[in-house]
C-alpha cells in the first residue's frame, strides 16, 4: 500500500474488504422466501426462528434438558447466517420455553422480550420463583420486557405477526391456557400458526373467534399433547404443514395419526431440526435435519 500507484488501490480494496466485513458481521441476510421457520431440536421444549426479510425474532428458548441448551441454541442460529435476535417471544412462564434466555441474552444481542400477562402475575405471586428472576435478572441486563395479548402486533420483515390469544385480562385456570398464540400474515393471508401450550379452554376461544381459521403452517399445540380439542382444533385448521417440538415420549402418538398420515409432520424428536419456507403465501418447502442450511 506504500509504494508507488498502488497506496491507492490498496487503500481502496483495504476500505472495500472493512466494508464488506462489517456487511457479514452486522447485517442480517435476507431470506429468498416471505417467510422461513427453523425449529431446532431441544428435546422436551420449543425454540423456532423466525425470519421474513432481514428481520429474525426467536419464539420460546427452552428445554426440560437444560445443560448446554443455549450454546446449541446460538450454534444453530449462528450456522444460519443469523448474527443477533434482538426481540425474543417467550408464550408463557413455563422453564421447557424459556429456560435458556439468559444465557442467550449478550451472544444473540437480545434488547426486548415480549410475554403473556400471566408471565408478569406469576412473578409478583412468587417473588423467588422462576419467572421472577427471570424478569429480574433481564431488567439488570438491561433488556426490556413487556406482555401482549390478543390483537398486538409486532412486524416481521414483510409480514405482521398479530397475537390472537389470550385476551387481555383472560382469566384460564392454568399457564398453559395463557399462552401467547401467534400469527403470522402476509397482505393479510394467514401463513403460520404458533401455539405455544394452549389447552381446552384457550383452544375453545379461538374456536369460538376464529372459526373460519386456516394456514399453511402450524406448530402443534402443548408439543402434541393428544387432547381431544387440541385434534378437533388441528383438523379443523387443516395446515399443509405440522411442527412438533417435543421430545420421544409424545413422538408418533397414534391418537395423531389421521391427521399425521394426511400431510406434512415433522416431528424434532423423530426427525431433528427442521426449517420450513413459505413463497409468496402460496407454496411451501420443507426439510429436515440437524441445523442444515437449504
Amino acid at each position: 500500500m506504500r509504494r508507488g500507484p498502488a497506496r491507492r488501490i490498496g487503500a481502496v480494496a483495504f476500505a472495500l474488504l472493512v466494508v464488506w466485513t462489517g456487511i457479514e458481521l452486522f447485517v442480517p441476510r435476507r431470506i429468498g422466501a416471505d417467510l422461513r421457520i427453523d425449529t431446532f431440536d431441544v428435546g422436551d421444549g420449543t425454540c423456532h426462528l423466525i425470519r421474513s426479510g432481514r428481520d429474525a425474532v426467536l419464539w420460546d428458548c427452552g428445554s426440560l434438558a437444560g445443560g448446554q441448551t443455549h450454546s446449541r441454541i446460538e450454534r444453530a442460529v449462528r450456522a444460519l447466517g443469523v448474527r443477533a435476535t434482538p426481540r425474543v417471544i417467550i408464550t408463557h412462564p413455563d422453564i421447557d420455553h424459556f429456560g435458556a434466555l439468559l444465557d442467550l441474552v449478550r451472544p444473540l444481542g437480545v434488547r426486548e422480550v415480549i410475554t403473556c400477562e400471566r408471565f408478569f402475575t406469576d412473578a409478583q405471586r412468587d417473588p423467588a420463583g422462576s419467572a421472577a428472576v427471570l424478569l429480574r435478572e433481564l431488567a439488570a441486563r438491561g433488556v426490556r420486557t413487556y406482555s401482549a395479548a390478543a390483537g398486538d402486533e409486532v412486524p416481521l420483515g414483510g409480514l405482521v405477526l398479530r397475537f390472537i390469544s389470550p385476551e387481555r385480562g383472560a382469566a384460564y385456570e392454568i399457564d398453559n391456557d395463557h399462552s401467547l398464540v401467534g400469527l403470522v400474515s402476509a397482505r393479510a393471508a394467514p401463513l403460520a400458526l404458533f401455539t405455544g401450550d394452549v389447552q381446552d379452554a384457550a383452544i375453545a376461544s379461538l374456536t369460538e373467534r376464529y372459526p373460519e381459521l386456516s394456514v399453511k403452517v402450524l406448530e402443534l399445540p402443548h408439543h402434541g399433547s393428544a387432547r381431544e380439542t387440541a385434534i378437533r382444533w388441528v383438523g379443523d385448521v387443516d395446515p399443509r404443514l405440522v411442527i412438533q417440538s417435543t421430545g420421544p415420549r409424545r413422538a408418533n402418538d397414534p391418537r395423531w395419526a389421521h391427521l399425521r398420515e394426511s400431510r406434512l409432520w415433522r416431528c424434532t424428536a423423530t426427525d431433528g431440526a427442521a426449517w420450513v419456507e413459505v413463497s409468496d403465501g402460496a407454496e411451501v418447502t420443507v426439510r429436515s435435519g440437524s441445523f442444515v442450511k437449504p
